[in-house]
C-alpha cells in the first residue's frame, strides 16, 4: 500500500511537470464521500503544483447553499443537477466544469458480522425488511436516491419505523460501533471504515450512481491554481488513485 501511494505521487509528479513559478493557496468544497480519494491526493497535488489544498468537507445540499449565499472557495464538487443551477447563477464558471468521477451504493455490515445476501433485487429486499435498524445519510444525494429507491420498491413505510438518518459524512461509523446493524451508502465512505465491511454494492437495477463534476468558482481568488487542480484530479496517476479508493473515474 506505502508504495503504490508513492508511485502515484510520482506518478502525478512527472504528469503535472514542476509546477507554477508562485504558489497559491486552493481551496476546495469536497463532500464526504469523497475524503478517501481527496485525502490521499492533497499531498500528490502540492509535491506536483506547489501550491497548497486545503478542504472543507460538506454534504453537497448544504455545499450548494453555502455557494447561493456567496461562500469563499476556489473549486467545488457537486452532483450535475447543483452543477448546472450554479453555474446558471453565475457563481460556478462552466468553462472551467469537468466530470470527475462517479460512485456507486452498498451495503455495510459490522466487520465480523454476517454477510446478507444482496445479489438480487428480491435478495436485497428481504435483507431489509428483516433488519432491525438501516442507516443511511440523512442530507445528500446518496440518502435521497436510498429513499426513492424504498419507495419504488413499496416498502418505504414498512421500513421508516427501523430506518436511522445519520450524518453526512459519518453514515458508517454508527455500523462500527454495533449501534445500527447496517447502513447503505456510498462504497468509498464503506471502505474508508476499518469497524464496517463492504457486502457488496446494490444490484444494478437499483444502483443510483453519484457523478461527481468540478468547477472553479466564478470569483475565485485564485482561478489558475483552481484550474490545476482540475487538471490534476483528470490525470492518470490521480484515476488510478480513484479506482483504488472503490471509485469510478472519468473516462
Amino acid at each position: 500500500m506505502k508504495a503504490r501511494k508513492i508511485i502515484a505521487c510520482w506518478l502525478a509528479v512527472a504528469l503535472c511537470g514542476a509546477g507554477p513559478a508562485w504558489a497559491a493557496s486552493v481551496e476546495l468544497l469536497c463532500p464526504p464521500s469523497l475524503r478517501p480519494v481527496i485525502s490521499e491526493l492533497a499531498p500528490a497535488f502540492e509535491a506536483a503544483s506547489g501550491h497548497k489544498l486545503s478542504v472543507r468537507w460538506e454534504v453537497m445540499p448544504t455545499m450548494k447553499r453555502q455557494i447561493d449565499a456567496g461562500a469563499v472557495f476556489d473549486v467545488a464538487i457537486l452532483t450535475p443537477d447543483l452543477m448546472d443551477d450554479a453555474v446558471k447563477q453565475g457563481r460556478l464558471d462552466g468553462a472551467t466544469r469537468a466530470v470527475i468521477a462517479k460512485t456507486g451504493a452498498g451495503l455495510a455490515v459490522r466487520k465480523g458480522a454476517r454477510k446478507p445476501d444482496i445479489s438480487t433485487v428480491e435478495a436485497f429486499q428481504r435483507t431489509l425488511l428483516g433488519a432491525q435498524s438501516i442507516g443511511y445519510t440523512a442530507d445528500g444525494a446518496a440518502g435521497n436516491a436510498f429513499l426513492a429507491m424504498l419507495d419504488r420498491l413499496g416498502v418505504a413505510t414498512e421500513l421508516k419505523p427501523r430506518l436511522k438518518p445519520l450524518a453526512g459524512g459519518a453514515a458508517v461509523t454508527p455500523v462500527a460501533r454495533g449501534e445500527v446493524e447496517m447502513t447503505v451508502t456510498t462504497i468509498p465512505g464503506i471502505l474508508e471504515e476499518p469497524g464496517s465491511e463492504l457486502v457488496g454494492p446494490l444490484p444494478d437495477a437499483l444502483q443510483s450512481w453519484v457523478v461527481y463534476t468540478a468547477a472553479v468558482n466564478a470569483g475565485a481568488k485564485e482561478p489558475a491554481a483552481g484550474r490545476a487542480l482540475i487538471a490534476f484530479l483528470l490525470t492518470p496517476a490521480a484515476k488510478a488513485v480513484i479506482r483504488a479508493k472503490g471509485v469510478e473515474p472519468a473516462p
